[in-house]
Order: structure tokens, then sequence, then C-alpha cells
């Protein structure tokens, strides 16, 4: 897989999610970033924006690793 350099590690190329899953996922997060809940995560609460940012940040990561395929 193609890889481009970001921060000084190597990264793999992102290919695009399908669009099926891609909207699902943005359905789910943007519920979930509205859902007005508070969320324990590691000894600490966070709020709903921080549980939605936290699930794209690792979203974003493992599509980097090439765990996520785009198929």
């Amino acid at each position: 897989p193609a890889t481009a350099k970001e921060g000084g590690q190597r990264r793999r190329h992102r290919p695009p999610l399908p669009h099926a899953a891609r909207s699902e996922i943005e359905s789910l997060l943007s519920k979930l970033g509205a859902s007005g809940c508070r969320y324990y995560r590691n000894g600490s609460r966070h709020t709903d924006e921080e549980a939605q940012a936290h699930l794209l940040q690792r979203l974003d990561y493992l599509r980097g690793k090439g765990d996520i395929a785009a198929n």
C-alpha cells in the first residue's frame, strides 16, 4: 500500500470508505455528538462532543493503519 509521511511517521494511503459505510458512520457519530449524554472513560467523564471527537480520531487512526478497508 502507498504510504505518506505525516508528523515523522509513515502512514498508509487512506482509500475512501464506501458511501453507505461513510453515511452510516456519520449518522451515528452525529447522533452521539448531539445526544446530551455524558460518557465515562478511563476514569474521566466526557461530553457527547468529546466522545464524538474521540471516535473520529480512532477511526482516522485505524484507517491510517490500514485496519479498515474501503470495501
